[in-house]
């Protein structure tokens, strides 16, 4: 404890010039101050280096999946013709989206947003990457062209009187868009409707034209619950992207093909009107009935269809009449056209029993056949000897994520196959911007409290 004695002592030694000082020399202040400097440049230097790594992780990783911030282009699909994958594997939930490309392949899929999951369309492209497409206005369902270069989706929109949501489903549909993936751009046909449209059938006749139907809904949802779920056909549309619009088809609404049963082939097609007796529709040429033959029902899809028509005339049929079992038995014939008449002949079961779930095509002169179940994959089926020939295989059965890739039907039939590599499944961006915003705020921090306790 200092007393009054003790201050008193130390003043008297002060005023008597008693207490050695030392004062530096000028050269040290200068040496002590440079170094100063030096420490002071150096914590700078790490600090914006660190801030600017913080900084481009973060926007690495949160840039992707924030909306309305376009897709990555695909560079390496950009200049190419699409090519299988030998293998396809479920969509990453967190892949990024992609633009720019055409595609191999087109799924339904859950995608990874900031607050849960949301349905997406997870594609393929042409060089094999995997990701999703940004479509906000997407309603539902979807048809890539054979080519891979166009999709055709249905679009939702505000209808002009009371929405039918459909069990509460957030989007009402109003319109089709049909976009051109290597550009971005796209043609859109606006239907005028008071309550909404209820979406049919959506395919593609060939590279450039689509067919479509859909019904208006009858009433919104305020209309009492037994009034509910009701449309008005509208027939079917075909729509040749050259014209501004789609024009009806041309031969009335008993005659439209139900696509999910379709064959095509430059530009026409063959298939079941109202599920039943095969038919052949050429816009060209008014050709329709006396196809001496029926397939299957069951288990048709847009991926699984039940009919298959050749370059060279071949036609390949699911099942026998009236079944609904699949996999199944697969009948192959000839195409035989006199005049306006049009019959199948020389029908004949490919060995081998139970071969398919689906047809999508011919490749090389071999039946291209879907088969799902425990192995799902894609083969080339020998119709003369019944050998079958894996093209693509699943990485996931049929009820995981993915199992319902959609491929594009000319890139099956004529493209390159090629061995496929695994998608690289990124760390959830959540998890990743909250470690690097953390490590952002600790290096500011930091340099802030060495600022001020550094002293020279």
């Amino acid at each position: 404890m200092t007393t009054r004695a003790d201050l008193q002592r130390e003043l008297g030694r002060l005023s008597a010039d008693e207490v050695d000082t030392a004062i530096p020399v000028p050269e040290a202040l200068w040496t002590r101050g440079r170094r100063w400097q030096r420490r002071r440049l150096g914590r700078a230097i790490v600090t914006v280096a660190c801030v600017a790594a913080f900084t481009a992780g973060l926007a690495g990783a949160v840039l992707p999946f924030v909306p309305g911030v376009p897709g990555t282009s695909d560079a390496a699909s950009s200049g190419i013709a699409p090519r299988i994958p030998d293998r396809v594997h479920a969509p990453p939930l967190w892949a990024a989206s992609v633009s720019g490309t055409a595609l191999v392949a087109v799924t339904e899929a859950e995608r990874g947003t900031w607050v849960g999951r949301e349905p997406a369309l997870a594609v393929i492209t042409a060089a094999g990457a995997y990701g999703y497409l940004d479509l906000p206005d997407r309603s539902e369902g979807f048809a890539l062209s054979p080519d891979g270069e166009r999709l055709a989706y249905w679009t939702a929109g505000t209808p002009s009187g009371d929405p039918q949501t459909n069990d509460a489903q957030s989007k009402v549909t109003t319109g089709l868009a049909v976009r051109t993936l290597r550009t971005g751009v796209e043609q859109r046909h606006e239907v005028p409707t008071v309550h909404g449209l209820d979406p049919g059938s959506l395919a593609w006749l060939d590279d450039t034209t689509v067919v479509f139907e859909y019904g208006q809904n009858i009433v919104g949802d305020s209309a009492p619950s037994a009034e509910q779920g009701g449309s008005n056909e509208h027939g079917g549309w075909w729509w040749r992207l050259a014209a501004d619009e789609p024009e009806p088809w041309p031969w009335g609404d008993e005659d439209v093909v139900d696509p999910l049963f379709w064959g095509v082939n430059e530009g026409a097609a063959i298939g079941t009107s109202s599920g039943e007796a095969l038919t052949l529709v050429d816009p060209g040429v008014r050709l329709r009935e006396g196809l001496a033959a029926r397939a299957s029902g069951g288990g048709a899809s847009h991926m699984a269809p039940t009919v298959a028509w050749g370059g060279d005339g071949q036609v390949a049929l699911l099942g026998e009449e009236g079944g609904s079992e699949t996999p199944a038995q697969v009948r192959t014939g000839r195409l035989a056209v006199e005049g306006g008449d049009a019959r199948l002949v020389d029908l004949t079961l490919i060995p081998g029993g139970e071969v398919a779930n689906g047809l999508l095509g011919w490749r090389d002169g071999d039946l291209l056949v879907v088969v799902l179940g425990d192995d799902p994959h894609i083969a080339t089926v020998d119709v003369e000897t019944g050998n079958r020939r894996v093209l693509v295989s699943w990485d996931v059965d049929e009820h995981d994520r993915g199992a319902a890739w959609r491929f594009a039907r000319g890139v099956l039939e004529t493209g390159e196959v090629v061995p496929a590599t695994a998608p690289r499944d990124p760390d959830d961006p959540r998890a990743v911007g909250g470690v690097l915003s953390v490590g952002l705020v600790g290096v500011l921090g930091w340099s802030a409290l060495r600022r001020r306790r550094d002293r020279p």
